[in-house]
């Protein structure tokens, strides 16, 4: 009797004394996001989409207005989410290619109006201007017969903590 008294008595401070020296874990909020329109990228749907604080913006800002009315169009830093991933990815600009004659990379990169930032053999990776519109510049590249294969960089932070 006398040794349970004990070992709760001692289990009650240890629980306080853990308590106190416990901080409280942060909460991690996950990012709101609203979609703006849907776009199709080789064939895979996806939704274009913003953080719901530059959402609310819409009324005030002139230049979110052409998200909600008009066409949708993707630059480099839109966000998108759908296709294979549900997770949100920012487009940065760039495109991996693989083409048909490696000696053809400067044409294709001076016709479409892009840099290129590697190049090795039949491979590519290509980046467009800021301002360029990049689905339609996915449509071109991918049409042209010099390309085999064009892939859109999509960055996710789906390695990043929670």
């Amino acid at each position: 009797m006398k040794q349970a008294i004990i070992l709760m008595a001692t289990l009650a401070m240890s629980s306080q004394v853990l308590a106190s020296v416990t901080k409280e874990l942060p909460v991690v909020e996950k990012q709101a996001y609203s979609s703006v329109g849907t776009v199709y990228l080789q064939g895979e749907e996806f939704q274009k989409v913003v953080k719901d604080q530059a959402k609310s913006k819409t009324s005030a800002d002139p230049s979110m207005k052409q998200f909600a009315f008009g066409p949708v169009e993707l630059f480099a830093g839109d966000m998108i989410k759908g296709g294979q991933v549900s997770n949100v990815a920012t487009l940065n600009g760039k495109f991996f290619l693989s083409l048909k004659n490696n000696a053809d990379i400067e044409e294709i990169a001076k016709s479409h109006g892009l840099e290129i930032e590697f190049s090795k053999g039949k491979l590519a990776i290509v980046k467009a201007p800021q301002d360029m519109e990049l689905s339609a510049l996915l449509d071109a590249l991918s049409s042209d017969a010099r390309v085999s294969v064009v892939n859109l960089e999509q960055i996710t932070n789906e390695m990043e903590p929670e």
